[in-house]
């Protein structure tokens, strides 16, 4: 991956390059070292890609349990009040 299409993904996923580094347990200056290369190692493409999914998995889970312990109230509710519609 170009060092543009690295910069730009880690924009779009609001990370900076020194929490990539820590997350993928590699040295700051080395990731900023591969900017005289010109492109990244082979595998943080895919590490991105996972990571963005990851991200919205996460994201979607919330929801869910969310949903679901509102709905959990509203049943609570109805219980407390006999069914009726409060």
């Amino acid at each position: 991956m170009t060092i543009e299409t690295f910069e730009s993904k880690l924009k779009m996923l609001k990370l900076k390059k020194k929490e990539f580094a820590a997350m993928v347990n590699a040295g700051y200056t080395g990731v900023v070292g591969w900017n005289t290369r010109g492109s990244t190692p082979e595998w943080v493409d895919s590490w991105l890609e996972n990571y963005e999914k990851a991200r919205k998995y996460d994201e979607i889970s919330q929801i869910v349990k969310d949903k679901l312990q509102e709905h959990d109230a509203r049943e609570d509710a109805a219980k407390i009040y006999n069914g009726m519609n409060i």
